[in-house]
Parts: structure tokens; sequence; C-alpha cells
């Protein structure tokens, strides 16, 4: 997938709207099992180009920040884990 609309897509496709179209096409009482072809029969809402291009941007920066303030919080947890290995 491109990263030219990953970030979009990602947005749209996890957005309480979309969730409700997707459910529409899903089988399973409790456990929603959705396939590819659930996928394939949604929508994506094409608007301004310039307006998808800054969402996604803006998609790709917070996953970015997600996953490095994940891997600091890693870090910091195998600090914690080394220096109370060295205090025990």
């Amino acid at each position: 997938m491109s990263d030219e609309i990953a970030g979009y897509l990602f947005l749209w496709l996890n957005s309480p709207w979309n969730l409700l179209l997707i459910q529409r096409h899903t089988y399973g009482s409790i456990i929603f099992e959705i396939t590819e072809y659930h996928l394939a029969d949604v929508s994506v809402p094409l608007i301004d180009k310039s307006i998808i291009k800054e969402i996604n941007q803006l998609a790709l920066s917070a996953n970015k920040l997600r996953t490095d303030a994940f891997n600091k919080e890693q870090q910091d947890w195998q600090c914690l884990k080394i220096f109370s290995m060295i205090n025990d």
C-alpha cells in the first residue's frame, strides 16, 4: 500500500461510521468475521486531495510517535529490570 494514502485509509477503516458499513456485510452473531471481501464492498470517501494528504500525514506521524513512545517505554522497563537485578 502506498504511504500516500495508508494513514487516511487506516483512519477511515477504523472509524465508527465505517465499522457500521463493514458490519452490514459480516456474519456471526457475537464475533464478527471480516474478510477481504467485506472490505472490498466498503466505499472510501475521496475528498479533496490536499485534505487527504494532510489527514494521511497526521495519521502516519501519530503512528510513528506511538511507536517511538512504545519503544522508549520498553527500554525503560529493561533499565528497571537491570537496576532491580543489580540491587537484589
